[in-house]
C-alpha cells in the first residue's frame, strides 16, 4: 500500500472531521477523539497536550503498519503540522472551508479567536506540482523539500513574503 499521510486543517465546523471519514482506506485520527469518555465527547484543557501527542503516536503506528492516514485537526498555526511531516511520510494538507455547526460546541468568540492567529498556506503549497512543505518552528521559516524525499532532507529557505496571507480575504475568515 503506498503510505501517505493526509493533514486536514480547519476551523471548528468547517468540515474536517466529516471529511475525514469519508475518505476510504484511510485510518482516521484527531486529537479529540483523546477527549471521548464512554462514548460522549468530554473537553479538558489539561488534555490538551495528552490529546496530540496520542495524536501523532496513534497515526505513527498505523503508518509503521503500512496503513495511509488522515489526521483532522484544526493546525491553526503552520508548525503545528510539523510533528506529522516528521514522521518522514509522503503527506498532503487540505483545508476545509466549510461553515457548519460545530460539533464540540466551541463558543462563536473562540472561533473568531481562532480566525486571527490563522496561518495560511502560502500559495506554493496550494499546487499538486509544489515542494513539500517542512515549518521550522524555531524561527517560523517555511522551508520546502521534493515530495520525494524525506522531508528532513532540507532544501533552500522559502520564505512566505509580507502580506501573502491576508487573513481577511481567506475562505475562513468569513
Amino acid at each position: 500500500m503506498n503510505q501517505e499521510i493526509v493533514l486536514i486543517r480547519g476551523l471548528p465546523g468547517s468540515g474536517k472531521s466529516t471529511m475525514a471519514r469519508a475518505m476510504a482506506g484511510y485510518v482516521h485520527y484527531e486529537a479529540d477523539m483523546y477527549m471521548v469518555v464512554d462514548g460522549k465527547y468530554v473537553y479538558s484543557a489539561e488534555k490538551i497536550s495528552k490529546s496530540h501527542d496520542w495524536c501523532v503516536s496513534s497515526a505513527k503506528a498505523s503508518l509503521n503498519e503500512g496503513h495511509r492516514v488522515v489526521v483532522s485537526n484544526t493546525f491553526i498555526k503552520l508548525w503545528e503540522m510539523q510533528r506529522y511531516i516528521d514522521l518522514g511520510f509522503p503527506f498532503r494538507i487540505i483545508e476545509a472551508t466549510g461553515t457548519w455547526p460545530n460539533i464540540h460546541g466551541v463558543p462563536q468568540d473562540k472561533i473568531q479567536m481562532m480566525k486571527t492567529r490563522w496561518d495560511c498556506l502560502p500559495d506554493s503549497w496550494m499546487t499538486s506540482t509544489s515542494p513539500v512543505p517542512v515549518i521550522d518552528e524555531a524561527n517560523t521559516t517555511l522551508k520546502a523539500t521534493s515530495p520525494l524525499r524525506s522531508p528532513r532532507s532540507r532544501a533552500q529557505p522559502h520564505r512566505q513574503q509580507a502580506g501573502s496571507c491576508n487573513p481577511g480575504s481567506h475562505p475562513l475568515a468569513r
